[in-house]
């Protein structure tokens, strides 16, 4: 038997759970959790071990990879990559405001060389349909004797332009001016030498097709280039702000930047508490004494052990609010259902809702 201190102390306790478990009385059950925000997309621009860029847009509400790129450098390639650190350091960023410009002396090498054939190329097809030659052969040789003298002469101001910028005595961007006006003479001694070799050999027919044939192909070369020029212009997907992650962030990472118009966050919920759980039930956290509504978005169809205890996640979805950050860790209130004082404690202290 039960002491009387002992049954009066268990009288204590249990009746009035006895009286409020028979009460008519009906109470809000809730499912408390915790979690980590996130922001509801990420755009990544990361250096891959191999030197090339990554950029991958992240999508937390789903935790999959929307869409990744990945630019690849030829080998000898001199690439720049500069990043708006002046609109990075703003800390907010729009949609479209160009992040990153990629600058490489390869490309751009590659498409001067692509618009002078293309030129050289359209010269001669005008030569071959039009059947104008200079009257002069001799005159069209002294054309293309002095363009090649121009071309050689730009040729050693390259190299002693390389040998001053190797010394650092020139800036990269002069050397790179001087590889393009060597581009240039270049050109200009292949056009030269079309117009002479028109004079000299005369209108042949069948080089027309030849060349609509190559003028295709270069412009089609030259398309392709440029679409890749473009591609070097990093662009913002989506208005947000710029994750900084001192002293988290990896060494590879260059620029985070997150979507904050919606955060997600992904609770753990123990198994028990399934039948419960339903789409677009409300969720609660609060967050420097502001109460901030979201809703349940998804829930996963697995079970996973999370302290040694069988559970599911939930992804819960909340909108902009000056009060949520990247990264906050918070305590969320699932509210399930109005149940009565007697479910309601036997959710409470039983082993199954």
């Amino acid at each position: 038997m039960f002491a009387p201190k002992k049954r009066g102390f268990i009288l204590f306790i249990f009746v009035p759970l006895i009286i409020l478990g028979l009460s008519p009385l009906s109470f809000e059950y809730s499912i408390s959790g915790k979690g980590v925000l996130l922001p509801a997309s990420e755009w990544v621009l990361e250096r891959t071990d191999d030197g090339n860029l990554m950029s991958s847009l992240l999508n937390n509400a789903t935790g999959t990879t929307d869409s990744y790129q990945i630019t690849e450098f030829q080998r000898g390639d001199v690439a720049n990559l500069q990043l708006n650190t002046k609109m990075l350091a703003g800390g907010f960023i729009k949609a479209g405001d160009t992040i990153a410009t990629i600058l490489s002396n390869e490309e751009q090498r590659h498409f001067i060389e692509l618009l002078g054939q293309l030129e050289v190329l359209n010269k001669e097809l005008i030569f071959y349909t039009t059947g104008q030659k200079p009257e002069d052969v001799e005159t069209a040789a002294e054309q293309l004797k002095l363009a090649q003298q121009e071309l050689e002469t730009e040729r050693k101001l390259l190299a002693r332009s390389k040998m001053l910028f190797e010394d650092s005595v020139i800036s990269m961007q002069d050397f790179e001016i001087a590889e393009n006006q060597l581009q240039v003479k270049a050109i200009s001694a292949q056009i030269a030498a079309a117009r002479y070799q028109s004079a000299i050999t005369g209108e042949k027919p069948e080089q027309e097709q030849l060349l609509l044939a190559k003028i295709d192909a270069t412009t089609w070369q030259l398309e392709q280039v440029k679409q890749r020029l473009a591609n070097f212009s990093m662009q913002s997907p989506f208005n947000g702000i710029v994750l900084t992650n001192r002293g988290t962030a990896s060494k590879n990472t260059l620029v985070r930047l997150a979507d904050t118009t919606n955060y997600v966050a992904v609770i753990p919920l123990e198994v028990k508490h399934t039948s419960l759980i339903t789409p677009q039930q409300p969720v609660t956290l609060t967050s420097n004494g502001q109460v901030i509504e979201g809703f349940i978005a998804a829930i996963d169809n697995t079970v996973q052990f999370v302290d040694g205890k069988q559970a599911f996640f939930v992804t819960v979805n909340f909108p902009h609010h000056p009060n949520l950050k990247p990264g906050q860790f918070a305590e969320f209130e699932i509210h399930a259902d109005d149940v009565s004082a007697f479910t309601y404690l036997t959710r409470t202290f039983g082993k199954n809702p």
